[in-house]
């Protein structure tokens, strides 16, 4: 039989020649000229004419493999029908026409034919509905039927005389027109006929096709699954199939798939069901036949549009990511795919979201991982068929943040279990046994688990997909986040290795190059392909390895401090916190930043000739690229760490080019933002890592009692030293908030200072920079009552905080005194008399300069101002020496008498005087001291007498002991250069004339002294000058 119409098959070449210009070319101008010549001179000549037009234009048509060409032929037709010559005039000419013709022509000339008369019938028609618009359907009806055409007659008499095929006009004519032709089978019915018709290609082509799955096709099924999990299909050994070739493998998927095509012919299989059984029995052997099982849906007819096996999916290897991340995520899910099987692979994960269905598998997971990369399936035609929906996945959200923010501390049983309830539970659980049924079944996480198999084989534009609508996924799920810290360590190797790989210089260097290199034993444990990235530790005898080994070809390559900025943030701020899990990389990324900043440094250095005379802190616009890694990633990071102190060493070396006031603001964030849950953009996983921290804290800081804090050598040293190793092991991943905890605890119990003191001692200096934080942020918090309920002193927690804040940093060298000297300054510069005992605290311990009450001095203590230095120091402070008792019979010699701590001071003195000299602010200290002590009668000249007299009292001796530390520290020479003279204290700073001779007294003996030293040394110059005359 003939094809039917529209068979002809177009190619793309076909289709693209056809243009503008050519189809100008298949219908030229002068056609319907030459049509109009003809059939005005029909009898002398024109039917000649006519019959070579309509062979030509034939035999364009026949030959093409495009139907345009048949237009010219069709439109011939309609000119002739639509002339004035008889029908049987134009049957006779057509029939002379036919009999020149083979088959196929026949065909062709048939169907443009049977066109022709359909377009004119229907054009008369309408013209017919047209002039009768307003009559009724049954009148019209009744009429007697408009006059017959003539292309309806010229058919006829082609079909009475076998002249054309009758199929032709069957498949390609209205039921009306064959029953005017008597082509209508008996009852010459039309519509029953067309309502046939209809149900017939609904049968054909919508219906499906039912197969017996319960006789004959089990049998068939049955030979399917031996093929697959035999021999033929799986080799028995992985190192077999790891060493295969790929043509080898091939090879073996197309003889597989021939004898799968043989089962479904021998036993009528139903194809959907085949694809199915194929995608389970991949769905278990992907870890180490997943390349076969491409290969074999390569040869089937759901691989036309996938990409080879051995092409690394949709792309090669990159050293960037594409400009445009929207461009690379839309083509990532208009890519090219098979529909059924993604309907089968979707009806495969719909069957797990069923009460009885149990737990997605992974393996099925990484098979629609995979057939996506490779370009079987499309993602958008397998998202619909996921679980959970975008409503799901919100509710899943809401339940891992509330989660989250409800736990407070480590987990333990009771934590775990079910808070009990008098109603609900028990109501909840008779109902379900007296019903029998299953509870319901949350929804299976199918897409974050997708997106987790896309993370692991590196098909990054898919599952960047889910990133961008999803981005908490990335915290809530560990497996994701330790993916993408993959992608960040992969990225970052060699940018890593330029900036802290060594250069060796081999020059003056003996170095034995010919060493033989050891053996390493032979590797003779068993290799695993597994599904888990990163992969299980090795056993004894078995190693583990992920099972694609092409996830690298699709990952970013880091080559310029930038792309860390762009990309990498990119990355890192979506698992923020969780950075923690890998220290590694965190340590990596602050090794970079410090030497970037010591490179930047030296360039600086060396252009301006400074050598190491310039200050460490960097520009502004140099670090503010680095800010949002630290704030987004690093630190986070760090409170979810469980590293030693290795990360806070690390991360203190990348801080500590910045200044201490931008690091405030960091630590500040962190605290008040990053790690509160209610704060503006909350890390869920970090505040959950500083409440446990916070907790742990509290816990440590209870068994602390008075007999551990007494400062004696006694049984109870263990137990303070455990506590406070406690103590700063805590510190290293949340100083932040172990300094909140302590201080706070400072505050409230005057005996738990001297423990956090000591635990000091295994700090870093992370650490005690926040420590420096906290307490000055505590300090100013004016929302605290700094007075006494009678007003007449400091209140207690103030007065414990500042002592607390002199003993650490007399304790400890590495306490930065500088931003407390100028928050002790800003405080004065405000008026704030309450904050003078936080630098009496400051002086007392660091310099040993007791605050010397009016009426507290001894005769002898007086007596003492006539001797130096040191007897003024002893009469007030003596020096304390603790002796140890003789020694038990039978035990070792008595320890050595240590110098009372309390009064150590041969270290912090120096520290204090030279942090004033650095800051230079021990003069502005003095003014601002002298300016509170002149004003403070005016602020508070509504309190009580008595409590006027104390806080005067109290500013002036801490005037006056702060201007004898600094007489006594301060050369001569910086009492010159930083003592204003007494016009600019007057009127510039508005001090009264006794304070101010105060301050510049001082200077006045040190002009006096270098007044008098010049004199001497003219005297002494002279002097020499008259002996040489004397000896000459």
């Amino acid at each position: 039989m003939p094809p039917r119409r529209g068979s002809r098959k177009s190619n793309a070449s076909g289709a693209n020649d056809t243009s503008a210009s050519s189809s100008q070319e298949i219908l030229p101008h002068d056609v319907g000229t030459q049509i109009s010549d003809a059939l005005a001179s029909w009898t002398s000549g024109g039917e000649d004419t006519v019959k070579q037009l309509i062979d030509d234009q034939l035999q364009r048509a026949s030959s093409s493999s495009t139907t345009l060409d048949s237009i010219p032929l069709s439109n011939t037709f309609v000119g002739l029908f639509s002339s004035e010559l008889e029908p049987g005039v134009l049957a006779d000419f057509i029939t002379k026409v036919i009999e020149e013709l083979d088959e196929n022509q026949v065909e062709v000339l048939g169907e443009a034919l049977m066109d022709v008369v359909e377009m004119l019938e229907q054009e008369r028609e309408d013209r017919e509905e047209e002039k009768k618009p307003n009559e009724d359907t049954e009148m019209a009806e009744a009429e007697e039927k408009p006059k017959i055409s003539s292309g309806l007659p010229v058919v006829k008499l082609l079909l009475e005389n076998n002249k054309l095929p009758t199929h032709i006009a069957n498949l390609l004519l209205n039921p009306d027109r064959l029953v005017d032709l008597g082509l209508h089978p008996f009852p010459r019915q039309p519509r029953a006929l067309q309502s046939a018709l209809v149900k017939k290609n609904t049968t054909l082509f919508f219906k499906q096709r039912k197969y017996n799955l319960m006789r004959e096709c089990s049998e068939g099924f049955s030979g399917l699954i031996v093929l697959l999990t035999g021999p033929d299909a799986l080799p028995y050994s992985v190192e077999e199939t790891l060493a295969e070739s790929e043509v080898d493998r091939k090879a073996r998927a197309k003889r597989v798939w021939s004898k799968i095509m043989g089962l479904i012919g021998y036993f009528n299989l139903s194809p959907p069901r085949v694809l199915d059984i194929i995608l389970e029995i991949a769905s278990c052997h992907v870890a180490v036949h997943w390349r076969f099982f491409l290969d074999l849906l390569k040869r089937s007819p759901w691989g036309n549009a996938a990409i080879g096996v051995d092409a690394k999916g949709k792309g090669k290897a990159v050293a960037s990511w594409p400009e445009n991340e929207l461009e690379s995520i839309g083509d990532a899910l208009n890519a090219g795919g098979d529909r059924v099987l993604a309907q089968v692979l979707g009806f495969k994960f719909g069957f797990y979201k069923k009460p009885e269905g149990g737990d997605t598998p992974m393996g099925l997971t990484y098979m629609a991982a995979l057939l996506i990369k490779h370009g079987f399936v499309s993602l958008a035609d397998l998202l619909p068929f996921l679980s959970p929906d975008d409503t799901q996945m919100e509710e899943i959200r809401k339940k891992w943040h509330s989660s989250v923010s409800s736990r407070s501390g480590p987990s333990n049983a009771l934590s775990n279990s079910v808070l009990l309830d008098d109603d609900a539970p028990a109501a909840s659980t008779s109902k379900e046994a007296e019903s029998g049924g299953l509870p319901p079944k949350p929804p299976p996480e199918q897409r974050i688990h997708l997106a987790q198999a896309l993370l692991a084989i590196g098909d990054l534009p898919s599952a960047l997909y889910f990133l961008a609508r999803f981005p908490w996924i990335a915290q809530s799920h560990t497996a994701i986040a330790d993916l993408i810290l993959r992608t960040v360590s992969y990225a970052l190797k060699d940018l890593y290795r330029s900036y802290t790989s060594p250069t060796v210089d081999n020059e003056g260097e003996d170095l034995d190059m010919t060493a033989n290199a050891p053996n390493a034993p032979p590797n003779t444990k068993e290799l695993i392909p597994t599904l888990h990235s990163p992969p299980p530790p090795e056993t004894s005898l078995k190693r583990f390895e992920f099972f694609y080994h092409d996830w690298r070809e699709q990952m970013e390559v880091w080559t310029t401090i930038d792309d860390i900025h762009s990309k990498g943030l990119r990355w890192l701020s979506l698992i923020r916190g969780l950075g923690g899990r890998d220290a590694s990389i965190m340590v990596k990324i602050c090794r970079i930043g410090v030497a970037y900043f010591a490179e930047l440094k030296k360039e600086k250095e060396a252009s301006l000739d400074l050598g190491d005379l310039m200050d460490r802190s960097v520009a502004v616009e140099e670090m503010n690229p680095w800010l949002d890694i630290i704030r987004i990633s690093l630190l986070p990071s760090l409170s979810c760490s469980d590293a030693t102190a290795a990360f806070d060493i690390e991360l203190w070396s990348l801080l500590s080019f910045f200044p201490y006031t931008v690091r405030y603001n960091l630590y500040g964030e962190w605290r008040d933002s990053t790690c509160s849950f209610k704060g503006r953009s909350p890390c869920l996983v970090a505040a959950h890592a500083a409440g446990e921290c916070t907790k742990e804290v509290q816990k440590a800081l209870r068994r602390v009692t008075s007999s551990s804090t007494s400062g004696s050598a006694s049984a109870a040293t263990q137990a303070e030293r455990h506590s406070a190793r406690s103590l700063a092991k805590l510190s290293h991943g949340n100083p932040l908030f172990l300094w909140t905890t302590a201080v706070t605890q400072v505050k409230a119990y005057p005996n738990i200072g001297q423990a956090i003191v000591d635990a000091g001692r295994y700090m870093t200096q992370l650490s005690f920079d926040v420590a420096t934080f906290v307490m000055l942020d505590t300090l100013s918090d004016d929302r605290a009552q700094r007075l006494n309920e009678t007003g007449t002193g400091v209140a207690l927690w103030l007065e414990r905080l500042s002592k607390f804040v002199g003993d650490f940093n007399r304790r400890y060298t590495n306490m930065d005194l500088g931003p407390v000297l100028q928050y002790i300054i800003n405080r004065l510069m405000r008026g704030q008399s309450g904050d003078l005992i936080i630098l009496e605290k400051l002086m007392s311990t660091m310099s040993g300069i007791e605050p010397v009450p009016n009426d507290g001095v001894s005769d002898t203590q007086l007596q003492a101002y006539g001797g130096g230095k040191e007897m003024v120091r002893e009469a007030f402070n003596a020096t304390r020496i603790q002796i140890a008792p003789p020694p038990e019979p039978g035990t070792d010699k008595p320890k050595e008498a240590p110098v009372d701590k309390l009064k150590n001071i041969k270290k912090s003195l120096p520290r204090l005087v030279n942090a004033l000299r650095d800051t230079r602010l021990a003069i502005p200290i003095w003014i601002a001291l002298a300016q509170t002590r002149q004003a403070v009668v005016d602020k508070l000249a509504n309190t009580p007498i008595k409590a006027m007299n104390l806080v005067q009292d109290t500013c002036h001796t801490t005037f006056m002991q702060f201007g004898d530390f600094l007489v006594e520290q301060l050369s001569s020479e910086e009492q010159l250069s930083g003592t204003p003279n007494l016009q600019e204290l007057v009127n510039d700073f508005g001090l009264e004339s006794g304070i101010a001779f105060q301050i510049l007294r001082p200077r006045l003996n040190a002009e006096l002294e270098r007044a008098k030293a010049e004199r001497d040394a003219d005297v002494k110059k002279r002097l020499e000058a008259e002996r040489r005359l004397e000896l000459r």
